[in-house]
């Protein structure tokens, strides 16, 4: 299932992850901070998770996989929570309250979904807190990041704002609208679809959604000189 092509897109990730904290050390950018460690925890969780489900009943290493996989996977929601919240509404009580309940609805999920101490997973269908607080972390992290690039791109169009601001912001809504796919098809899919089902969406929509995941970051936060002269060229055309 995840091929050597798979392993290599975890891999890049795993590495944007550790450029990004690399950055934020040195120049004590937070944003980056809490975006690398999302890469950091959570692309080894997907890989684990993933060659789980390959050695599942084959191999006794596959539960304590998953039990690994899906802890990372849980804890890495929640930098992204405190990424929207410091980012887009800073001092804004309610996007506090928002991101530290979306963290524990995830956690508790995530818990849950383990068996709790038991450590006995649920694998006849996803948590329903485990689905919505990933949802919302990233519907959330979506909306955020459009709305701002609307409103920045309304200023480019005056000379009143950079183009290359506003095109981060839409490079992260598109990050974050492609990792918000995984939960909802992750729960539609065995819903509906059943454990071979799973299987198949797992082959295809993990790579994919990696792939536009490392070109959206990638882009925002290390762009090469010609993306940036193309952004500008383009916003003096319009203007």
């Amino acid at each position: 299932m995840l091929g050597s092509a798979g392993s290599l897109i975890f891999d890049a990730l795993c590495l944007l992850g550790a450029r990004l904290i690399a950055l934020a050390l040195q120049g004590r950018k937070l944003p980056e901070l809490w975006i690398g460690l999302f890469f950091m925890l959570t692309s080894p969780g997907a890989w684990l998770m993933l060659r789980a489900l390959e050695l599942r009943g084959h191999d006794t290493a596959a539960h304590p996989m998953a039990v690994a996989g899906l802890s990372l996977i849980g804890l890495g929601t929640v930098p992204v929570y405190v990424f929207t919240c410091t980012v887009f509404r800073a001092g804004e009580r309610w996007a506090l309250g928002l991101a530290v309940a979306g963290s524990l609805l995830v956690l508790w999920g995530c818990f849950a979904q383990l068996g709790g101490f038991s450590l006995h997973i649920d694998a006849s269908r996803p948590r329903l807190e485990l689905v919505l607080g990933r949802l919302l972390c990233f519907g959330w992290a979506t909306a955020e990041s459009l709305r701002m690039y609307f409103l920045m791109r309304r200023r480019v169009a005056v000379g009143l704002a950079d183009p290359v601001l506003s095109n981060r912001f839409l490079l992260f809504a598109l990050w974050s609208a492609a990792m918000g796919l995984l939960p909802g098809l992750h729960a539609l899919d065995r819903l509906l679809g059943g454990a071979t089902g799973y299987l198949r969406l797992l082959a295809v929509f993990p790579k994919g959604i990696g792939v536009c995941m490392f070109v959206a970051i990638f882009l925002n936060f290390f762009p090469p000189r010609a993306y940036l002269r193309w952004l500008r060229r383009g916003a003096e055309a319009d203007a």
